[in-house]
């Protein structure tokens, strides 16, 4: 993560941290949502923007170059 003005830049140096990154992406925002429904909001509304906005970017973003025909050999990712 590379964090530039009022931008950030996300990447990863090989196949198996994307994947790494994409699922516990996932994890957490499952969980978060999952604690949203039993933990009063006050509790979680510190967490909500970093864990909605930087959570669906990773998972958008790496789900976006798994399934790219560019990427090189295909092969099962999860």
């Amino acid at each position: 993560m590379f964090f530039f003005g009022l931008g950030v830049a996300l990447g990863w140096d090989s196949k198996d941290t994307m994947v790494r990154s994409h699922n516990s992406a996932l994890s957490i925002l499952g969980g978060f949502l999952l604690a949203k429904k039993y933990v009063p909001w006050y509790y979680l509304a510190p967490f909500a923007s970093a864990s909605y906005v930087l959570g669906m970017n990773i998972v958008y973003l790496s789900g976006l170059i798994m399934a790219s025909p560019w990427n090189g050999k295909r092969e099962t990712y999860l």
